[in-house]
């Protein structure tokens, strides 16, 4: 396991944007790290670099680095750390993985996707405020999504019945690793959702799993990546915040509870956990 700290880097950023401004000053950060970047956006943002200029020109990098050095001095870097080392032999992967720990525009807590040089990674967001209890779902969710990624090649994150599928797992994998019970509190945890929002999914639950079921064939969208796997407080009300999340969380639990191992479907292709699924709900 390499561990690559980015907030040297992050400090030149600040420095460098009373120099030449905040979006140049941060493209040139991005470039240092141009492959986990690349995939950041175009599998996160679903956009280019210049697109997110307003965001980048409003960001307090002082106030973001100032984060960051407060977890390190908290010791949730170690925390990070040891956790990805559990969950990586819970889930029995031997490989050598990265973990990059760094910063980019507060919106990002964690992110993996398959890495062309073919070494598998994580990267965490320093430049949020994290906790303990925070990082004991938070990290197994990325580690899950790594051994996933760099398992099953040629893995496509844009089909929206691998996207589903995948966020379950992802979801579900603290649950399943440290025999947690399944219910509105430890779901509330692992989604960093509210309760009363869980609450809302689960007496939902059959009428969302037949409205994303019924999507997949398709492409993830823009538009469908907002209406499933995002949410924020200026939603519409009447939204079910992340519910192509709770879904793909129903499925690998119901197959769970009939005794398939977690660790196997964490590498299985999307198409045959599907199968499975539908061949116990007929």
């Amino acid at each position: 396991m390499k561990i690559i700290h980015m907030i040297d880097d992050f400090k030149i950023l600040c420095k460098e944007s009373r120099e030449l401004g905040s979006f140049e000053a941060y493209k040139r950060y991005t470039m240092k790290y141009s492959e986990l970047f690349n995939g950041i956006l175009k599998g996160l943002y679903m956009t280019q670099l210049e697109n997110l200029k307003p965001m980048i020109d409003s960001r307090d990098f002082q106030k973001s680095l100032k984060i960051a050095e407060n977890n390190y001095e908290n010791d949730i870097v170690q925390k990070i750390i040891n956790l990805a080392e559990e969950v990586a032999s819970l889930l029995n992967f031997k490989e050598h993985f990265d973990i990059y720990l760094g910063l980019e525009l507060g919106n990002i807590g964690g992110f993996s996707s398959p890495n062309p040089k073919g070494r598998p990674f994580i990267y965490i967001g320093l430049d949020r405020v994290i906790d303990q209890s925070f990082l004991r779902y938070f990290i197994p969710h990325e580690m899950n999504h790594m051994v996933r990624a760099h398992t099953i090649k040629g893995i496509n994150m844009f089909d929206f019945m691998e996207r589903t599928i995948t966020e379950g797992l992802g979801s579900f994998c603290p649950i399943a690793l440290y025999n947690m019970e399944y219910t509105v509190e430890t779901i509330s945890n692992s989604l960093n959702l509210p309760s009363k929002e869980v609450s809302r999914l689960i007496d939902d639950a059959d009428l969302l799993i037949d409205e994303i079921t019924g999507e997949f064939g398709s492409i993830l969208t823009q538009d469908k990546m907002k209406e499933y796997f995002t949410w924020s407080e200026s939603d519409n009300e009447n939204k079910h915040y992340l519910s192509g999340y709770y879904v793909g969380m129903e499925i690998i639990k119901r197959l769970v509870d009939i005794g398939y191992d977690f660790a196997k479907l964490t590498i299985m292709p999307s198409e045959c956990i599907w199968e499975k699924y539908k061949a116990i709900t007929l």
